[in-house]
């Protein structure tokens, strides 16, 4: 029984990603040359919830996969060339949702306090997340884009970091609790 709602869960975490993914502005807003990312908030719900690491894994890979057949099929900034590296698109968004599972299940055995535990993790998952993303850019985009790119990470690392992890907290924090809640998971 316990299999059949993971999968069905995952299932749906998946299918929420693509569809995130598919529909342009809903998942990746763009503004400028400058895309916020709401993709990852899923996937934290995903990597959270059933505290099952094949899930965390199942809902990185498909935020991966779905940013690099995006920007391969309509790249619709210039970063998104960049984005084409499945290095830069698929890799760092598997390490961000395990690193999400591994760091909420240490923090839960030590913390013994659910919310400050969901919290840290989404925060610290969030950060790496971006940082490693950009970084990735900045390696394999800085002939692309020369001397504008420092500006570009600089400004994105302000802005969209920021608001990436308020909005994950904000969100993700009480969904999981009323997922686990719903489904009866301790």
């Amino acid at each position: 029984m316990k299999k059949n709602r993971e999968l069905a869960f995952s299932s749906m975490i998946v299918a929420i990603i693509l569809v995130m993914a598919i529909v342009p502005f809903l998942g990746f807003i763009q503004i400028g040359l400058v895309t916020i990312t709401l993709i990852h908030i899923p996937v934290l719900v995903g990597s959270l919830t059933f505290k099952n690491r094949n899930l965390a894994l199942s809902s990185g890979l498909a935020f991966g996969l779905s940013s690099w057949v995006i920007a391969l099929s309509r790249p619709s900034a210039p970063t998104d060339y960049v984005f084409q590296n499945p290095i830069v698109s698929v890799i760092p968004r598997v390490l961000f949702a395990l690193l999400a599972f591994y760091l909420y299940m240490a923090l839960s055995k030590k913390l013994k306090n659910e919310t400050l535990s969901l919290g840290i993790s989404i925060v610290v998952s969030t950060l790496f997340h971006t940082i490693s993303v950009l970084s990735l850019m900045y390696i394999f985009g800085k002939n692309t884009f020369e001397g504008g790119l420092i500006k570009l990470i600089v400004a994105t690392m302000a802005a969209n970091g920021i608001i990436e992890i308020v909005l994950a907290v904000a969100i993700v924090i009480p969904v999981v609790i009323a997922l686990r809640k719903a489904i009866k998971i301790k």
